[in-house]
């Protein structure tokens, strides 16, 4: 019953490593590729126009080139941005259609996914274990509430007797 599961994962892996591996290789080949050209060109270019002149060409061929990897660059950025911008306003679309759990904390108990968690986190847990953190956190609370109605002014506190 597992077995196609876990063999359809094993070609999928597979088929993952060899195409990072495959896509390394080509990447080292063209990268070898280039620095022969590289090396060609300034070859021909120093025998042909001299060795200023072949460093320049090859100084301004290389300029170009990072000049066009920025501009794909700052293209695929604005489209990320854009992209990333309409996805905001859809969330936030659909978020004002969606009773928000922070402004409205009754929500919580309104929602039927967060009223299915909390029985199955009390499965989980067990009440026998649960009922005992419940009465420490209402003990809890009761001292935060009672400890923030003193006002603490200096008569509240008498001085020590010396």
């Amino acid at each position: 019953m597992i077995a196609p599961f876990i063999d359809d994962l094993k070609s999928k892996v597979d088929a993952t490593l060899r195409s990072i591996v495959f896509g390394a290789v080509m990447a080292a080949a063209i990268s070898a590729a280039a620095v022969c050209g590289a090396v060609v060109l300034f070859m021909w270019m120093s025998q042909t126009y001299g060795v200023m002149q072949a460093w320049s060409v090859l100084g301004a061929l290389f300029f170009g080139i990072a000049l066009v990897a920025l501009i794909a660059m700052s293209a695929s950025r604005g489209r990320a941005r854009r992209r990333m911008l309409v996805e905001r306003a859809m969330a936030a679309e659909q978020s004002a259609k969606s009773p928000s759990f922070l402004h409205d904390p009754s929500a919580l108990l309104k929602d039927p996914a967060m009223l299915l968690t909390g029985l199955q986190i009390i499965r989980m847990i067990g009440i026998r274990r649960l009922f005992p953190l419940l009465l420490v956190g209402g003990v809890a609370a009761g001292f935060l509430l009672t400890r923030g109605e003193s006002s603490g002014t200096a008569e509240d506190f008498p001085a020590p007797a010396e």
